[in-house]
């Protein structure tokens, strides 16, 4: 990596700390252009201080911290600054609930139904039946969309699949935290 100033990597660190505070916010116009133009040094300081701000444990994150952000050629100045940048942050998304859960849409209610056509215009016996499923987000917003027999079995299927690994890829984590 090339050798950065030290002002210019602390804003860097500060970029990726306010991204994370707010991940789908606009970002202002100043922090876009100096990110774009170290792209490469951004990439590599976003998943460190990602890594940083939702790691539970202080103790440890902070040294592992401080040695990742001096494998990216950090003055000793320049890491203090941005550790305790971080330290501040951290608090901030562990303290603050909305900022810790993701911000993603989720499902509050869901109804579904089954239609079947019976005929169309250009057959006389159709017969084919189709399941309508409406979602009813936390935000108050529906999602309503019409899926075919086989489609809905390969979203159940794919549910399922998806729930297995969550709980295997759980039942690991457990088994790594004794």
């Amino acid at each position: 990596m090339e050798t950065l100033s030290d002002d210019l990597s602390v804003n860097l660190v500060q970029i990726a700390a306010d991204y994370l505070k707010r991940p789908f916010a606009d970002v202002d116009n100043p922090s876009r252009i100096i990110a774009v133009k170290n792209a490469s040094t951004f990439g590599q300081i976003l998943p460190i201080v990602e890594a940083f701000v939702r790691s539970p444990n202080e103790n440890s994150s902070v040294t592992t911290l401080s040695d990742k952000l001096k494998s990216l050629s950090l003055s000793t100045n320049c890491i203090e600054k941005c550790v305790d940048i971080l330290k501040v942050v951290k608090s901030e998304v562990h303290s603050n609930k909305t900022l810790h859960e993701h911000h993603f849409d989720a499902v509050c209610d869901m109804k579904w139904r089954v239609d079947i056509t019976i005929s169309s215009s250009v057959l006389s016996r159709v017969l084919e039946p189709n399941i309508i499923m409406e979602l009813t987000l936390r935000n108050g917003k529906k999602v309503t969309f019409e899926l075919s027999v086989s489609k809905f079995h390969k979203l159940r299927f794919t549910v399922a699949s998806l729930l297995k690994e969550m709980d295997l890829m759980e039942s690991k984590m457990s088994a790594i935290k004794v």
